[in-house]
Formats: C-alpha cells, sequence, structure tokens
C-alpha cells in the first residue's frame, strides 16, 4: 500500500544563494512511497443458504501492522538528506475493518471457487498542518508537525479456490 508524498511551503522558498530546499521539496512533490500493512483480523460469515450456489456477508475486525511512517519525509540532496516533516513516536499498530459480500460456486467434490467485493476500512497517521517548529532545526531537532489520523477506504476484490474439509466419506479431510 503505497503512499504519495507532497511538499507545499508555508511561505515562499527565500531567493537566497542555496536552492537546497527548493531542489528537495520538488523531489518529494509526487514521489511515491512503498509501503505494507498486515491485518491481523477476526469476523463473522453469514450464508443465506448452504447447499449449491452459497451468496454471503462478511464482516471482521482487528489490528493492523504498519510497515513504515506514513508520516516522514526526506529527501536526498548531496549525500545528505534534508527533513521536512519527521514523525518521533511512528505508530505501528493501527485498527481495521473489513467488509465483504461474495458468492461461493461449487467446483466439484472437495473444492469450490470463491469470489468476494471487499471494502477494507482503516486509519492511517498524518499529518495535520505544516511543521511550525523549524526554529529548533540548528539544535539539531527534526521539524514535527501536528499528527492526525485519516480513515481510509481500500476496496478489493478476491477469487479463490477453497479446498473444503469435511468429514463425510468422498470429501477431502
Amino acid at each position: 500500500m503505497e503512499s504519495e508524498a507532497s511538499c507545499a511551503p508555508v511561505v515562499p522558498f527565500q531567493t537566497t544563494g542555496t536552492t537546497g530546499n527548493r531542489l528537495a521539496c520538488t523531489y518529494l512533490e509526487g514521489l511515491r512511497v512503498p509501503g505494507g500493512v498486515v491485518g491481523l483480523l477476526g469476523g463473522v460469515i453469514y450464508r443465506f443458504n448452504t447447499r449449491g450456489n452459497q451468496v454471503y456477508v462478511r464482516a471482521s475486525g482487528g489490528g493492523a501492522l504498519l510497515a513504515h511512517s506514513y508520516v516522514d519525509a526526506s529527501a536526498p540532496l548531496g549525500g545528505t538528506s534534508v527533513f521536512f516533516l519527521a514523525d518521533p513516536t511512528p505508530r505501528g499498530v493501527t485498527w481495521m475493518l473489513s467488509f465483504g459480500l461474495g458468492a461461493m460456486l461449487p467446483a466439484g467434490p472437495g473444492y469450490q471457487l470463491r469470489f468476494e467485493l471487499r471494502d477494507n476500512v482503516l486509519s492511517l497517521p498524518r499529518p495535520r498542518g505544516p511543521a511550525t517548529d523549524t526554529g529548533s532545526i540548528h539544535l539539531g531537532r527534526l521539524p514535527q508537525p501536528p499528527i492526525g489520523s485519516k480513515v481510509v477506504h481500500l476496496p478489493a476484490f478476491t477469487v479463490g479456490l477453497d479446498v473444503v474439509l469435511d468429514r463425510k466419506r468422498g470429501h477431502r479431510y
């Protein structure tokens, strides 16, 4: 699950002899940052019928592990990095919900095809505003923005082949 970086200075860059901040900001604008989320969910499924073609709804919830910070923003510049935003306490865990509607179709003894349309909902940390504490950069502190959350929806369509484990004779177990 990638995110996209953006850089919008609060005030225009000063016209001085160095253009480092402007170059770093241009580098960040539109940069795609790879990332990932691993969900650890538990839930329920309701099947409208239990024989033949089965239509079902699914609801699940739990926690999700975030692979990286969604707040940090830095750009390489001449062998070093220019930090625009820093996340002093990156959040590695968040909540996640998943809602789905699907169908299971028999594909022979002990097998079934599954098609599901799912909406994954989770909360991601994000900057709520600019890092205004830039006066402490000369002391070695990185600029820290106010951090909030944004709820995102990630739709998904899945196709699966299920092996049905059943104790009845003639089925897989």
